[in-house]
């Protein structure tokens, strides 16, 4: 319990920081680029992650659990991880020639921004995005949070640091600040970020590799828990990030860019999930798994109580706030904003559940649940944003959320035995122990 407790609390209180740097960056970022450019820029790391989604083969996923569990040896995972990341990288550019010559490829990016520095830019991004998930995967899996964290505070910091300085000649005149300004800067941090985890690993570890694979041993496994995991992945993205390309076909990149804000501030969530699920997740894949179920729950109720008052509080300041931080180009930004708040904690709630079916080798739950959750996102998006605009799709993301938390929560009561069923709210007995956790911290030789 201590030793899971101290890396989760440890890794929030980390990663907290890390997130207000990212919030004001954002703003930032927002302020320049206006609700159009806005709209850009959320299409633009959409179409990354596309691309990273379908063609990464959720290689990252695959390095933690083999990484944690040690199934498979770490010189044959880096060897497996390194063949696919090839192919990954290879896919993508042919896929971005395709796009580009497509009819339809004003909808992914509108033409006017598309020039020679444009695809250069995404290019670049395609590269060093996949290679900083093999880095961050790697270390998740070997349970070096305290890297994790270092790595994620220091590149919050620089974001918030360039940003800062492109705000400010954006502010002054001093120097045309556009899209491409901004994507050029966000590349720099990455391949800074890239830096970063290199040195970590050299410091730590060597760049030894095996390519003698076991078909059996090592291949099959390792395509069979990618493979499950893959298609729930991309069924998941297309939840999440099917609305922006909806809306950019019946609106317009300004509507895409107010949607985008309002979704984006519901995924502050995740400062909370992120930590939790990156700490929880390779100690409940470990070969002593069992021992920490108990842990595990009380973070689950921990996460969902939490987020619940957090939401909550967020319905109700968002009109107050929101066009005064980013403007009042933004003030259409409130009413979808609202109508997400609570159902992102039940987004969260789900992130923080797959873990454990993953452990139970119920992958293909979730997968299940992500595909219910996409047929409602198809069904609600497309009847519901020619009538009514970004508040429809708002409301068709809300419930795809909910959908898809009710058959994760279903597949969990059926299909995993725990020992208890009470996963969102804390009891008087889960404080006494988190009382206790924390006084332990400050006295520890009590």
């Amino acid at each position: 319990m201590k030793s899971i407790s101290k890396s989760a609390i440890y890794t929030i209180l980390t990663q907290i920081p890390a997130q207000i740097f990212g919030v004001i960056a954002g703003v930032f970022i927002t302020r320049i680029l206006g609700p159009e450019g806005r709209g850009v820029y959320a299409l633009f790391f959409a179409d990354i992650s596309l691309l990273s989604t379908i063609l990464g083969f959720s290689v990252g996923t695959a390095i933690t659990f083999y990484i944690a569990n040690k199934k498979i040896a770490r010189e044959k995972t880096i060897g497996i991880s390194l063949l696919f990341s090839l192919v990954t990288i290879l896919l993508s550019f042919i896929v971005l020639l395709i796009w580009l010559n497509l009819p339809i490829a004003q909808v992914f990016i509108p033409e006017e921004h598309i020039n020679v520095s444009f695809i250069l830019i995404f290019c670049g991004f395609v590269v060093i995005n996949h290679i900083d998930i093999l880095y961050a995967s790697f270390f998740q899996g070997e349970q070096r949070f305290g890297i994790v964290n270092r790595v994620l505070l220091v590149n919050s910091f620089l974001n918030f640091g360039i940003y800062s300085i492109l705000f400010l000649v954006y502010y002054f005149d001093a120097y045309p600040i556009g899209i491409n300004e901004v994507l050029l800067a966000a590349l720099i941090v990455m391949i800074l970020n890239f830096s970063h985890w290199h040195y970590h690993f050299k410091k730590y570890y060597t760049y030894e590799f095996s390519l003698k694979f076991n078909w059996k041993d090592d291949i099959k496994p390792f395509i069979r828990f990618m493979g499950l995991d893959h298609l729930s992945n991309i069924v998941t993205f297309f939840n999440n990030r099917l609305v922006l390309w909806i809306i950019a076909y019946y609106l317009s990149s300004d509507y895409v860019g107010l949607f985008a804000l309002a979704f984006g501030i519901t995924q502050l969530l995740t400062m909370l999930s992120n930590p939790l699920s990156q700490v929880l997740f390779p100690f409940i894949w470990s070969d002593d798994a069992k021992k920490h179920i108990k842990t595990y729950i009380l973070f689950c109720r921990a996460h969902f109580s939490i987020l619940l008052i957090i939401s909550l509080a967020g319905v109700f300041v968002t009109p107050f706030i929101l066009t005064k931080v980013y403007g009042s180009d933004f003030y259409s930004s409130i009413i979808p904003l609202q109508i997400m708040f609570i159902p992102s904690i039940f987004a969260c709630q789900t992130k923080i559940f797959t873990g454990i079916l993953f452990a139970e080798n119920k992958v293909k739950l979730y997968l299940y649940s992500s595909i219910a959750g996409l047929v409602v996102t198809l069904l609600l998006n497309f009847i519901l944003i020619p009538s009514f605009g970004i508040e429809g799709a708002a409301i068709a993301s809300s419930i795809s959320f909910i959908t898809t938390f009710i058959v994760v929560y279903i597949s969990m009561a059926i299909h995993v035995k725990l020992p208890s069923y009470n996963l969102f709210f804390l009891n008087k007995k889960d404080l006494t122990q988190i009382k206790d956790t924390l006084k332990y911290r400050r006295n520890p030789k009590d």
